[in-house]
């Protein structure tokens, strides 16, 4: 049996009506692909209740989860394989299976799956110091972490396609997501042509950094079948500069536009990024690279023409099949570790 232990805390619904957040909607997918209950916060620990568990899977990772009961269960299966789960380089480690190793003594040990490679994930954060609970070095968190698959776990989140709907699209061009501060110098440099969606505080955040020339906009539903994204016709791809060189797949947002017939348009800091993922050289070209706002706000009126738009829609297919691929292949080998072939 598997256990998934989400990080967000608090209820997700299937439909994904109740969360705007990637790793929650992935979390979803994977308790699916897996046959895993899944748990987010203390009010879902019924569900765990009298079971015996092979896998336990953390799922990304946050400062602020409350973890103080959730960590009983871990506890309790003390034979259970602990995993986790995160396509974010620079996430710190996961408060919870962190003082599992401390319960534990040390004892215990943590497997990964990651869209990095253990080679490319942030050293500082595998270089962390591991205490137990009078405050002794147990070792560092690399040296609890025995298997590390590197999966393109952004994939997952292409589970299902939404009819071509280029007449329903009303608006032009968005940027959606937390703030990260690797990316702010790229979102400066467009912010007057692009649309942002994110949550009120976030905004709050991003003007306080310079970004305050955009529109802002609330965040995005993504409850299937009113996915607030369908409404565009493009959006903007920027990754972080420790993404240039550790190479992590393409992000969600390329997936989440696949499905909602949306054409992503790319910074050209990305390119290595297009290369390596397989997806160079079928359309995605000069035309949806660009390196400043002049070059957006051209692409965006050429393309955003009725005829041209359908056009880039109908080469989106090409993507789509390789798409689907991914996530099939991802679905196969995450089946294949948690023995559910």
């Amino acid at each position: 049996m598997n256990l998934i232990i989400e990080s967000i805390g608090r209820p997700i619904e299937k439909d994904f009506s109740k969360t705007s957040v990637a790793h929650a909607r992935n979390s979803v997918i994977l308790s699916d692909i897996i046959n895993a209950d899944i748990v987010t916060c203390e009010r879902d620990m019924h569900l765990a209740d009298g079971k015996t568990y092979d896998n336990i899977i953390c799922c990304y990772a946050s400062p602020y989860m409350k973890y103080k009961k959730l960590i009983d269960i871990a506890n309790r299966n003390p034979q259970a394989k602990l995993w986790w789960f995160v396509n974010d380089h620079d996430l710190e480690d996961n408060i919870l299976l962190r003082n599992v190793l401390k319960d534990s003594n040390g004892k215990r040990k943590i497997n990964m799956i990651c869209n990095n490679s253990r080679e490319n994930y942030r050293g500082w954060i595998l270089r962390k110091k591991m205490k137990d609970h009078d405050g002794n070095l147990m070792g560092l968190l690399d040296d609890f972490i025995v298997e590390w698959h590197t999966l393109n776990l952004n994939a997952l989140i292409y589970s299902y396609n939404i009819e071509y709907d280029w007449f329903d699209k009303a608006e032009d061009i968005i940027y959606y997501g937390t703030m990260r501060k690797w990316r702010l110098d790229y979102l400066r440099k467009y912010q007057s042509v692009i649309d942002f969606s994110c949550t009120s505080r976030t905004q709050k955040k991003f003007i306080a950094n310079g970004v305050h020339q955009c529109r802002f906009t609330d965040k995005l539903s993504w409850q299937r079948g009113h996915e607030r994204l369908r409404h565009y016709k493009f959006s903007l791809y920027v990754e972080d500069p420790h993404t240039h060189d550790h190479y992590a797949f393409m992000a969600n947002r390329f997936y989440e536009a696949l499905m909602c017939n949306v054409i992503t348009i790319f910074d050209r800091s990305c390119l290595n990024t297009i290369k390596r993922s397989g997806y160079d050289g079928k359309y995605i070209d000069a035309a949806f690279i660009v390196d400043n706002k002049r070059q957006l706000k051209e692409c965006v009126k050429h393309w955003g023409r009725q005829k041209n738009f359908e056009y880039a829609l109908l080469q989106n297919d090409v993507f789509r099949l390789q798409a689907k691929k991914e996530h099939d292949d991802v679905v196969k080998q995450l089946q294949y570790i948690f023995k559910e072939v």
